[in-house]
């Protein structure tokens, strides 16, 4: 089978203005009054003790280790904010940046464990923190002016469901200033709302706290992609084996699978929607499988950054 690597942009949620492809292949009425009462007490006195989300707090955010036989805590929203933009930035992608430990943290952890000599375990600890706030000492979060061409638009009020209505669209842009903010820095529009609970996304000059995620040029030469599809992963190879970089995905469906086997690249090109791409709903990425026809879907910077390191010639390998 022919395959092809191709290159673009797609809208975050809305569906895509272009699309990043990476084509490798032709591819329960008291008791519950009581009770809701007390959750809404317990919720209220846990929101008040919830301690604030600024630059600051994820800025000098730090793991604490438990000592001795104490039981270790899960780490704060700050930590886990400061730990995925410090994997997306070494090329460990998290996926959306949201500030939850979720599955996506975890496989992306335990590759830069395992990238790292250490125990793959997909759990944050001292020696993974200690590791991974050695690749970069710039701040995780930043202050970003937005821009005139963010908000310039053009951008789609909503966007229809069926493929049939998307159809009929001349554009499938962003729906608002924010969703395309939220893409450009990698993170989930909740999140970004909350680190900047007063900013108006809408207006050009506005100064917002975003993810540092500017990525440094890599120099690895990428020999090999494997697309792991039980896992929902794929991950860069260097010609010994070594991983470059890891990105979540989404492979296929039970009615079109991905393919099995080896192809291989054939060509670099933009704005087109089959084989490995980009995709509207980064939210979904490596959270499940079955949401594609046969393709496989990365969030659209890790497509970018994924078609910045093959070639033509590239191995890709479809495995399990």
């Amino acid at each position: 089978m022919l395959g092809t690597f191709l290159i673009g942009r797609c809208a975050r949620r809305a569906g895509a203005a272009t699309l990043f492809c990476a084509a490798l292949i032709a591819a329960d009425a008291a008791h519950a009054a009581r009770r809701g009462a007390s959750h809404a007490a317990r919720h209220g006195a846990s929101h008040a003790a919830t301690p604030a989300l600024d630059a600051q707090a994820v800025n000098d955010a730090q793991f604490s280790a438990p000592s001795g036989k104490a039981r270790a805590r899960a780490p704060s929203p700050a930590t886990i904010i400061k730990e995925e933009i410090l994997l997306d930035r070494a090329d460990f992608s998290p996926g959306e940046i949201d500030g939850k430990a979720g599955a996506n943290d975890q496989k992306a952890l335990a590759a830069f464990q395992q990238a790292n000599g250490l125990k793959p375990t997909g759990r944050l600890d001292a020696e993974t923190w200690t590791r991974l706030t050695a690749t970069s000492n710039d701040p995780a979060l930043v202050e970003y002016e937005i821009e005139p061409g963010d908000v310039k638009g053009p951008f789609n009020k909503s966007i229809p469901t069926s493929f049939e209505k998307k159809a009929e669209l001349k554009n499938l842009n962003y729906t608002g200033p924010r969703e395309l903010l939220a893409e450009k820095f990698h993170i989930a529009p909740a999140l970004l709302t909350r680190l900047n609970p007063k900013a108006s996304f809408e207006t050009a000059g506005t100064k917002i706290v975003v993810p540092n995620v500017a990525r440094k040029p890599s120099e690895a030469k990428v020999e090999k992609v494997v697309v792991d599809k039980s896992a929902l992963t794929v991950r860069a190879l260097d010609g010994h084996g070594k991983l470059i970089s890891f990105y979540p995905a989404s492979v296929g469906s039970e009615d079109r699978p991905s393919p099995s086997g080896t192809r291989h690249i054939r060509s670099v090109v933009e704005s087109d929607s089959y084989g490995i791409h980009g995709t509207p709903a980064p939210e979904r990425v490596g959270k499940s499988g079955g949401v594609s026809h046969g393709c496989v879907h990365l969030t659209n910077w890790d497509a970018r950054a994924l078609a910045k390191l093959v070639h033509r010639g590239t191995k890709v390998d479809f495995i399990n």
